[in-house]
């Protein structure tokens, strides 16, 4: 069975109970179903398989988890969130930004990478990169922070619900232990 995109005519409780029972029937009934969405927590929650498609072809696929943690590339990263993407080069093993380090497993050192931070990839921590905050608001996920540094690209953080950090304030980002993806530049 084909369904493209079945439920983005419904608003966000009624689409949860909807998909839930529809796959619920068609998993039940052993119905092979391609599932097109653009909505990547949909994917998430709905699929056994993922396929990412970029221009018609296949970027990547698998198991959920594994296109989420493993993305093929910058643009499959982004299709599940915003990004911070930073340039940086490989050296010994590990490429360096202005947020923290991230492993660079098989790539030569001296190659140009680009790093990729998702926002609940950073943190407030001392020491971090100095940005200053230029919006801040709330949503049941965190407080979505958007903050600009002195050079560069403006950097889109979720942080916890309990940070008190409005427009205006200064504070300093680094990147979660483990946290961020490379890519080829």
């Amino acid at each position: 069975m084909l369904l493209d995109e079945p439920f983005s005519g419904l608003d966000d409780r009624m689409r949860e109970s909807v998909r839930g029972d529809v796959l619920a029937l068609l998993r039940g009934e052993g119905t092979a179903t391609v599932f097109v969405t653009h909505d990547p927590d949909e994917a998430l929650r709905s699929a056994d398989r993922i396929v990412l498609l970029r221009e018609g072809k296949i970027v990547q696929q698998g198991v959920p988890a594994m296109v989420l943690n493993s993305p093929a590339d910058v643009g499959a990263a982004a299709f599940f969130s915003s990004i911070n993407a930073f340039s940086g080069w490989v050296q010994n093993g590990a490429a360096a930004t202005s947020v923290g380090a991230v492993a660079t497993a098989g790539m030569v050192d001296g190659a140009a990478v680009t790093v990729v931070f998702r926002p609940r990839d950073l943190e407030v921590a001392a020491g971090g990169l100095a940005v200053t905050v230029t919006e801040a608001g709330m949503a049941s996920d965190g407080l979505h922070v958007t903050a600009a540094p002195d050079q560069g690209a403006a950097i889109v953080c979720i942080l916890d619900t309990s940070a008190c950090v409005r427009a205006g304030d200064v504070i300093h980002l680094m990147a979660k232990v483990g946290r961020g993806f490379t890519f080829p530049a």
